[in-house]
């Protein structure tokens, strides 16, 4: 991944990165936040990816990251680079004072959702580049040997679909373990389901957690 001289952003942005595994519900945090006039929300697909030829999700070269976001007016920057999600450690050291919220779901509507959206071969196709430890693909980027070997003891070709994307759930939510962001006092983890059912709780949380007030009358949210 790359790697950069650390320097602090500019000091009237706050950060918050939102990782986790796809099929999550990021995209309804996002769509939350975006009602926020006080914030610059980017999506997976965003000017912050725009080098990235093959699949426009990566993320640029961080300085250029950096002078992107300096140059948005609201004060409340919201990136969501969930490829980058095993780099979450590195991001929020690069881009001082940043916070992150991980999403979590239950692995059996994550791997539905998956298999809906993306076709039964999602899941195997997910796992393919764990099992063959391709360093340029972000699935096996930071992956534990564990976790490697977990795969390669479950994987097959013409494993069930339902398993290969529950299995591709285990490998991205063991980041959140695997890479100490338990202990990491910059990052909070956010259930579905509470954010479904409590969303302005929910969302007071994720306010106070980054230094800010959440707007609940002007977002209009009940």
């Amino acid at each position: 991944y790359q790697h950069f001289s650390i320097r602090e952003i500019s000091p009237e942005k706050t950060v918050l990165f939102v990782f986790g595994c796809q099929r999550s519900g990021t995209t309804l945090l996002l769509d939350i936040l975006e009602r926020d006039p006080n914030t610059r929300v980017y999506g997976e697909f965003s000017v912050l990816s725009s080098q990235d030829r093959a699949h426009k999700i990566r993320l640029n070269p961080l300085p250029r990251v950096r002078r992107q976001i300096a140059n948005a007016r609201p004060p409340f920057i919201i990136m969501k680079p969930l490829v980058e999600s095993q780099h979450a450690p590195t991001l929020l050291e690069f881009f001082q004072g940043s916070k992150a919220v991980w999403m979590y779901r239950h692995y059996r509507d994550v791997a539905a959702s998956n298999l809906s959206l993306w076709g039964a071969r999602n899941g195997i196709n997910n796992l393919r580049p764990i099992v063959q430890n391709d360093p340029h693909n972000w699935r096996s980027e930071n992956a534990s040997e564990h976790t490697k070997a977990i795969v390669r003891q479950y994987f097959s070709e013409d494993m069930p679909p339902y398993d290969a994307a529950a299995l591709f759930w285990v490998v991205r939510n063991r980041l959140f373990f695997e890479l100490n962001l338990d202990k990491n006092n910059h990052v909070m983890m956010c259930r579905y389901d509470d954010l479904i059912n409590d969303s302005t709780r929910v969302m007071n949380s994720i306010y106070d957690f980054v230094g800010y007030t959440y707007p609940a009358e002007t977002m209009r949210l009940k």
